[in-house]
């Protein structure tokens, strides 16, 4: 059963483990009433995929933890501390039926995300070192830290797997600069410590304008909607959810 945050933790004391839980967990957020409406169709399908792997589902709806919107993601690194290992999916996201445990795949030591680079294909592969060089140096600029060099893997962090220890990597910065989104920071502070990292295939975050894979996009074992216009993502996750009833 899903569960509301603001159930389980109180006055976001999120470091105490106050009720049993499984020593997995899956969280997503739905803050606003465009991503509350999404939770009509992506959350049925989170919840079964819970249950089927064995892990607790926890919906976070209220922006508490960070001043910043980007930032408030960041909230998982509070919540997997209560666990083992945790699985981050936004609620612009459907899961298959038939998609595999993934904690299964990634090995606990890695933080496992798919790879936005490989949504580059249509473009220069040099394109893309710049565009992900230039993200990196962005979060450097802003926040006065080492210039690092990009190495090739840039996660896209709507789909996230990560394990207890990697709880630091989701610190909230001071101060909260926006830069464009959480995405950025995570991925120079994985890249700055060398985060062993496990790359998951595009299926298990296949964004709905990457048509150029030989792969059928009904395929995907989560897809995601990220980029669409708001007013459009729900229709788009509901005309995903027949393709795969059609296969």
């Amino acid at each position: 059963m899903a569960m509301d945050i603001h159930l389980m933790f109180s006055h976001l004391n999120l470091t105490k483990r106050i009720i049993d839980m499984s020593d997995l967990c899956i969280v997503t957020d739905a803050i606003g009433p465009a991503y509350e409406d999404l939770l009509e169709v992506s959350a049925p399908t989170i919840e079964r995929y819970a249950k089927k792997i064995g892990a607790e589902l926890i919906i976070h709806k209220e922006q508490k933890f960070a001043k910043n919107i980007y930032y408030e993601k960041f909230i998982f690194g509070e919540i997997i501390k209560n666990y083992k290992r945790g699985m981050w999916i936004g609620s612009d996201c459907v899961i298959s039926n038939d998609c595999p445990n993934v904690f299964d795949i990634v090995p606990e030591c890695c933080i496992g995300g798919v790879n936005d680079p490989f949504y580059c294909a249509s473009k220069q592969w040099g394109e893309c070192i710049t565009h992900y060089q230039r993200c990196l140096d962005e979060v450097s600029d802003a926040y006065k830290l080492e210039k690092i060099r990009f190495d090739g893997i840039h996660f896209n962090c709507d789909v996230l797997v990560a394990s207890r220890h990697h709880s630091d990597l989701f610190k909230l910065p001071q101060p909260e600069i926006p830069l464009n989104g959480d995405q950025m920071l995570f991925n120079y502070r994985i890249c700055k410590e060398n985060t062993p990292r496990f790359t998951l295939s595009h299926r298990f975050n296949r964004i709905y304008h990457a048509q150029y894979f030989d792969d059928p996009i009904e395929n995907a074992y989560i897809y995601h909607v990220a980029g669409l216009a708001i007013d459009k993502r729900k229709f788009a996750l509901t005309e995903m959810l027949k393709k795969w009833d059609g296969k």
